[in-house]
Order: structure tokens, then sequence, then C-alpha cells
């Protein structure tokens, strides 16, 4: 007898076991379901609409292998018979599976090509056009996005068609999101959650529970991210919607690890995964990835974080998804900051900030450039750490005050109306059988919170009270401390020059002098009156700031003219030391400033560089423009500053080093003037080499 095969011995066990499989009845059985549909369908367009239906149940039983199959033979029997409307129809399912699949071009190819069909059913076009904006949206493309969804709710009627409307709107939200635009975004979420919980739709209420907690969660408020999260989780378990589920578990997830909750962070990453490849076999993981790169990466686990930041990377470049090559360009940066390879996180971050410029989001924006200023400033170029942190603010502020307002009331509203809603549906459920119980309760509570609140408004009175005080006390202190300094710059500063005027007038009354030393004796003493003048307008403007604060005037400022009458106040100065002086300022540049105050700064930028400057010396003073900013510089190429001086050259110390003639000053000039700068929106900064001379650099609002 001939022997058989043991390929084919091992085939026929495989067959038993499968067949004795208590699954496979049930398979079988769906099996026979599906063919009856199929049978039954009497024209080739009811066939069609029974292989959706088919490729529907694979869907949500997670099996898109299937799905893609069954849609394939959907596309081939509605291209046999070229109907429009029924094509139209089946590649709207197939932008929605490429779009569940992450093949993001390959979605937005076909639904271009179903958006472009004449359909006669409205309904169907304004889900071609949701499903192709969420393609364009996936991929960054966010005014294509808008554009289109708006197109898609100018076909359809919010009352006759409320869950396609309430479902546009709710991918809309998530274009506000991702600009930045919360109050809006919040708004749109909550009016699906209200929707989703008015006609009892589970699955858009899962889904949109999620959406809000992802939102909440990059805001950072992880209280409310996980109220959200969590009720997300709970009704995509119990309805076995899977897609949400794997989204609410992964959002969960980077919610707890940010939280610092890592072994639940682990666990659920690990939940996640499962249902991923379960229901996405063949997807490549690109969120997963990079939060799992994320887990590491807070865990200083820095080979493990680049491994999966890499990984999702490659996936984002082969799927074309921005939002992908953004973030993860971004953790590659911060491991190599981590491990103090600043070039390379300089780089990734500069390829991050492209791809924020190229999808103009202004959260990306901000998140590169602060990113950039960070690595910048530890790698000392202090430069470019200006220019980014100067960038992510002026983007910042575009997201005006009253847009993050709106978001938190609304915010707060609405979760408190959520919140109290359940309260009350679950009071009515135990209110007949718990009444006695819940009155006693209440009354139990009700004086248990008084005592604590009134023990605890106790305690932060006598918390702030205590707090006060000492802030008070240090604020004294340190006003005493100025006075002391004060004092001795008054009896000091102002009794010399006055000693000094005092001897010129004895020898004016009680000498015979000649024309000539008058005329010099009273060059000394208008030299003497012009110093007592500047140190006078010092104290007068310190104690008038000191006593009852500074009232700026801002306005728009000839910069030329006013450094012009500057120059000529203290030319007097300057000619006695032989000193020039030159205004190098283009005549119509503004400059927004207070023009008593700039004034000020520049009389003493200026007399400081005529103190320290020899005769022959030039002191100039220019002015440049640099974005919404003006620099003037005060140059001068006299004695230059001690670089151990330089750092404390701002503060008052009671006393300041000679002129190059040996001319006294208060130390004081210098403090006002970085005083009355900042006040005025501005910057002041200098730089000098001993023996070469000093320039101060004055940065205020353009005019």
């Amino acid at each position: 007898m001939a022997k058989r095969s043991p390929c084919f011995s091992f085939s026929i066990i495989l067959l038993l076991l499968v067949l004795c499989w208590p699954g496979f009845e049930a398979f079988a059985q769906d099996n026979q379901q599906e063919e009856i549909k199929i049978e039954n369908a009497k024209t080739d367009s009811a066939l069609v609409y029974s292989y959706l239906e088919i490729a529907e149940e694979a869907k949500r039983e997670g099996e898109t292998r299937r799905q893609r199959d069954i849609l394939s033979e959907a596309q081939r029997v509605a291209d046999s018979i070229s109907d429009s409307d029924l094509l139209q129809v089946v590649e709207k399912f197939f932008g929605e599976y490429y779009l569940e699949a992450g093949s993001y071009d390959s979605a937005r190819v076909v639904l271009e090509q179903a958006a472009e069909r004449s359909s006669i059913d409205k309904k169907v076009q304004s889900q071609v056009l949701n499903l192709l904006a969420t393609a364009y949206r996936y991929q960054s493309k966010y005014p294509e996005a808008m554009n289109t969804y708006n197109r898609g709710l100018s076909l359809i009627d919010s009352l006759e068609n409320p869950k396609i409307y309430a479902a546009i709107n709710s991918n809309k939200a998530t274009i506000y999101q991702n600009l930045g635009n919360r109050s809006e975004a919040i708004s749109l979420y909550h009016k699906g959650i209200r929707f989703a919980e008015t006609v009892g739709d589970s699955s858009f209420l899962a889904t949109a529970l999620n959406n809000l907690g992802n939102l909440y969660f990059e805001d950072k408020n992880f209280e409310d991210a996980l109220t959200y999260l969590e009720e997300s989780v709970t009704v995509s378990e119990k309805q076995g919607f899977h897609n949400t589920l794997l989204m609410a578990k992964h959002n969960l997830a980077s919610t707890q690890r940010d939280l610092g909750n890592y072994d639940e962070a682990r666990n659920l990453y690990r939940e996640a995964w499962e249902i991923h490849d379960k229901i996405r076999p063949d997807n490549p993981p690109i969120q997963l990835l990079h939060n799992m790169g994320m887990f590491h990466l807070k865990k200083s686990e820095l080979d493990e974080a680049e491994e999966h930041f890499q990984e999702s990377l490659e996936y984002s470049q082969k799927a074309s998804v921005p939002a992908g090559l953004f973030h993860n360009f971004v953790g590659l940066g911060d491991v190599a900051a981590a491990r103090g390879e600043y070039s390379a996180s300089t780089n990734f971050y500069n390829d991050a900030f492209e791809i924020a410029e190229k999808v103009d989001s202004p959260p990306f924006r901000i998140s590169a450039a602060e990113k950039l200023y960070e690595v910048y400033k530890e790698e000392g170029n202090f430069e470019q750490a200006l220019k980014y942190h100067e960038l992510a603010k002026q983007v910042s502020d575009r997201l005006t005050e009253v847009q993050k307002d709106e978001q938190l009331a609304l915010a707060e509203t609405e979760l408190g109306l959520r919140q109290q809603q359940k309260i009350n549906q679950l009071l009515q459920e135990k209110q007949a059988q718990q009444q006695a119980r819940i009155t006693a309760q209440s009354w139990l509570i009700g004086m248990s919170t008084l005592v604590i609140a009134i023990i605890l408004i106790l305690i932060f009175v006598l918390y702030r009270s205590n707090r006060e005080r000492k802030r008070v006390n240090r604020e004294l202190e340190e006003l005493n401390k100025v006075k002391d300094k004060m004092m001795a710059i008054i009896a000091h500063d102002l009794r010399s020059p006055m000693a000094s005027m005092k001897g010129v007038l004895y020898l004016l009354k009680d000498e015979d002098l000649e024309v000539d030393e008058v005329r010099e004796i009273a060059l000394e003493l208008e030299m003497s009156i012009m110093e007592n003048i500047t140190m006078m307008d010092n104290l007068l403007s310190w104690a008038h700031s000191q006593m009852s604060g500074l009232e700026i005037e801002l306005e728009i400022l000839n910069a030329h003219e006013l450094v012009e009458d500057v120059l000529e106040n203290c030319s007097l100065q300057a000619e006695h030391k032989s000193i020039s002086l030159s205004n190098e300022i283009e005549p119509n540049l503004k400059v927004k400033a207070d023009s008593n105050l700039l004034q000020l700064v520049i009389r003493n930028l200026v007399n400081n560089a005529i103190k320290f400057s020899k005769e022959g010396d030039a002191v100039t003073v220019m002015a440049e423009e640099q974005s919404n900013m003006i620099t003037f510089k005060v140059k001068d190429t006299g004695i230059g500053i001690p670089k151990k001086q330089q750092s404390d050259i701002f503060l008052l110390q009671g006393n300041s080093r000679p002129g190059t003639n040996d001319e006294t000053g208060s130390g004081l000039g210098l403090q006002l003037c970085k005083e009355f700068v900042e006040e005025q929106n501005g910057t002041i900064d200098l730089e000098s080499t001993e023996g070469e001379g000093t320039t101060f650099y004055v940065t205020l609002p353009k005019g």
C-alpha cells in the first residue's frame, strides 16, 4: 500500500480541528448569511448595496482585509454597469476605508474622483465632501479642508440631516483645535456631544468624547481629559466600537504618561496596540509609535525613544502625514538635546519648523520656535535664541486673550452642565428607595462641608495675611536700602559741586581777576551748574517714579529731531572737552515712546559717553530698524568699561567712577535709563572694550 503523504495527513488533521472548533459554526453561519444576501440581490445595483452592507459588517468586526476584498467586488460590479451615482457611493466607502487605513493619498484621490461626479443625492455628496475634507485635514491642508467642509454643509439642511451636519461640524472643530482656536473647537465638540446624547447615537458620542478629551490633554488639563476619555472608553467597550476604543485608550495612555503614572500608561498602550493589530493589521501605527517614543523619553530611555520616533517618522514620510513628520522631528530633537547633541537637535527642530511653516499651523510654529529658543540658548547662540523667542511670542500673541477666556468659560460651563445632568439622573433613579438616607447624609455632608470650609477659609486668611506681611517687610527693607543710598548720593554728589561753586563765587568776590580769568571761571561755573541740573533731573525723575509711579504717554516721535535736541543741550560739555557729537539717524525715522523719558535716557547716555571720552574722541548716535523695533546706538571712542563692572552697570551702586577729567557722578543715571526703557516696552544693553570705547543699545517699538 502506498504511504499517505505527511502534508496530506496534516491537512486532514487541520481540517478536523477547524470543523471541531466552537467558533467555526458561527463563522459558517455568517458566510451563509452573506451568501443569502448576495443571492437575493435581484439587480446589479442591489448586489452592490449588498456588498457594501457586508463590508460594513466586516468593518464593525475589525476584519479590514475582508472589508477591502468585498469593497473591491462592489467596485467591480459598479464599474460594469457604469452608474455614476452608484460609483460615487462605492468610492465614498473606499475613501472611508483608506482614511481608517492611514492611506491618506489614496483616500484623497478616490474621494476627489467621487466629489467630481454630479449626483442628485445631496446627502451622499455632502458625505463625500466630509470625507474628502478629512483626507485634506489628515495631510494638514487646513484651508482646503475647511473650504470642503463648508461646501458639504451648504448642500444639506441641519433639520433634515442632523447627523451629517453634526459630524461635519465636529470635524471642523478638529481644524480649529489644530490652528489654536480652542474656544471654537470646544464649542463645536460640545454641540456634537449634546446631539449624540439627544438622538442616542453611541458611536457619535464615543468619538466626540474622545476628541474633546484629546483637546484637554493637549492643553495639559489632565483632569478633564481623564473625565471625557474614560467615558469614551466606557461607551466604546459597551457598544463594541473598536476604532473609537483604540483612539480613546491611546489618548488615555498618553494622559496617564504625562501624569507620571507609567505602569498604567504602559498597560493602556499595550491594550491599544493589541486592538490596532486586530483591526488594522496592515496599517502603520504612526501615532502609537510616536507616543511610545514619548513614553520612553519621559523615562529617559533615550535609545528606545529614538528607535520609536525614527520608525514613526519613516511611516509618516511614506504616508505623507505632515503632523507625523512634525511631531517625530520634535521627538528626535528632544532625544538629541537630552544627550547634549545640540547640533543634531537644532537640525531636527529646524525640520519641524519647516513643516509648521508649510502647513501654516500656529501651535506647531510656537512649539518649534520654543524648542529652537531653548537649544540655541543652551549652545550660547543668544542672537538666534532671541530671534525664535520673539517669534514664538509674536505667534502666541495672535491667539488673543478673548479667545482664551471664552475657551475656559465655555469649558467650565459645559463640563459642569454634563456632570450635573449625570448627578441629577442618578439621584432620580435612586430617589424612591434612598430618599431618607440621602436627606440625612446631605445634612451631615452639608454641616461637615461648612465646618471644613470655615476652617479652610481661616487657614487661608491667616496664610495670606502672613505672606502679605512678609512681602511688605521685604519691600520696606528694600526701600530703606534705596533711601540710604540716595541720602549718600545727595550728601556727597550734590554737596561737592555746591562747594566748588562756593569757591568760584569767593574768587569772583574777593579776588581782582582779569577778564580772561573771569571768563574761564564763568565757563567752569556753567559746567558745574549743567552737571547739577542733570543730577537734579535724575534725582527728581527717580523720586517721582518711586513715590507716585510713572505716567507713560507713548506717542509717535521723530527720532532724528529728538536726538538733535539732546545733542544741542550736551554740546557745551562736549566742546569743553573737544569731543565731537554727531547725529546719524535718518530724518524720517519714527519711534513709539514717551518724549520726556526718551530724552532723559538719550541725554544720560550721551553725557556718560562725554564723561568717559578724552579730548579728540567722538560720540555718535545712530538708529536702525529691526522688524517692528527701532534700536538706538550711542557709541563713543572713549576709555571703555572694565569687564568686571559691565554686569552691574545698571544697578544703583551709590557711586560712580570718575570721568577722564575727574568728573563725578551719582551712579543713578544708568539705573533710570534701564527702568524708563523697560517701562516703554523696550530693552537696553551695552558692548564695551576697555581702551576702545562703549556702545549702548536702546530698543523700542517702531512708530
